[in-house]
Order: structure tokens, then sequence, then C-alpha cells
């Protein structure tokens, strides 16, 4: 599993990333995202974790916010946290945090979420359709090494929170095999997106079969 670190949040979580953080519209930032989740899921978090490591974009780090048994019992769902600090994606007029849901106990595939948001979130606008890769599992005992990006299947609209004074939509971070990666970046995007609308919380799932032109 990823190297990481767990963090236990108080009662008040603007102290915790006050002193985390040294960047103040950060703690303001975690503290209201955390309410907005809490209000779109029903409950906090199981667990709070940061990948070792970091991006040199100067931002605080992405971290991961695990919820077990969500949206269905044996699912393991993160969100990302502080992707969002990233670019404004212009066709959604927002910025963009991550989830992930898969049937597992592995936090792997949460918190290489939380890494890819992190290496990527300046450079790159995180909208339906893109590819993150991670150029090797993401799991053990998976083959999946990317991320493709869709509208969640857990409300029937993509959330819209407002969040420090600004708007932040949730996208589903899906994974996604080497082949599938190579699909999306070609003209079966619209058709991968189609085929992934629904919920796949199989990390071990068949490949999706299509063939970049």
């Amino acid at each position: 599993m990823w190297p990481n670190t767990e963090l236990q949040r108080p009662g008040c979580p603007a102290a915790e990333f006050q002193y985390r953080w040294t960047d103040r519209s950060m703690s303001n930032y975690a503290e209201e995202y955390f309410e907005a989740l809490e209000a779109l899921v029903g409950r906090r978090e199981d667990s709070l974790n940061r990948v070792s490591g970091n991006g040199d974009d100067g931002l605080p780090h992405v971290y991961a916010l695990f919820y077990k048994d969500w949206p269905h019992p044996g699912v393991l769902t993160a969100f990302t946290l502080g992707a969002g600090l990233g670019r404004h994606v212009r066709s959604l007029d927002a910025h963009v945090e991550l989830v992930v849901s898969v049937k597992t106990e592995d936090l792997s595939w949460g918190l290489a979420v939380a890494f890819l948001a992190e290496q990527s979130r300046s450079h790159l606008e995180f909208d339906y359709g893109t590819t993150l890769n991670m150029q090797e599992p993401i799991a053990e005992g998976s083959a999946m090494t990317g991320l493709f990006l869709t509208p969640p299947h857990h409300w029937s609209q993509p959330p819209r929170l407002q969040v420090a004074g600004r708007t932040v939509v949730i996208l589903e971070a899906r994974p996604v095999y080497p082949s599938e990666l190579e699909c999306a970046r070609a003209q079966e995007r619209q058709q991968l997106l189609g085929i992934l609308e629904g919920p796949t919380y199989d990390g071990g799932r068949p490949a999706i079969s299509l063939t970049a032109q």
C-alpha cells in the first residue's frame, strides 16, 4: 500500500489545519469542505490520510478522506481534499474535487487519486473525460494504472458545493486499464463515458473492449 500518514482532526478542524498548513485560506477551505461533505454524505469521514511525498506546485497537500461502507456495504469511498485548490475548470465554471469508490478495504485506491490530483492540479483542468496516468498498478492485485474522470454515479447531478468563496464540483475518478486510457485519449472518449455511467466498484473488472483509432 502507498506510504501514508493517518491524521485525526479535532472537533474544530480550522485549528488543526492552521498549524498543519501555513496557507490561511486552506484552513478555511478545509473546514468548510468538511462541513459540506458531512452534509452530502450524512456523516464524518472514517479516516483522513496524506500520501508521503508532495508535489512541487507550492500548494498544501492533497488528502484522502475515507468513508467505509458508503454508498453501499463493502464499498470504500475516498474524497480528495485539496484538488480544488488547483486550476479553475472553465467548462464547469468551478474548481473540482474527486471521489473514487471501490469494493475493497485497500486504501491504495483513494491514496492514488490524492497523489495524482496533487501532481496535476496546477497544470491540468479536471473535466469530464480527463485522464490521469499512474504508469504502474494503482493497487496490489490490479492491472489498472490510471483514472478517467466522469460525472459521479452517486448522485443524479454532480454536487456543486460552496467552499471558502469558490464553487467546487465533485467528479468521479474511475480506475481504468492502460488500454482504456489509450481509448479515452482517442475518439472513443464519449463512448467510454457512456459505458462507465453506472457504478463500477470492482477493481478487478474485465477491461472494456474498445479500439483506439
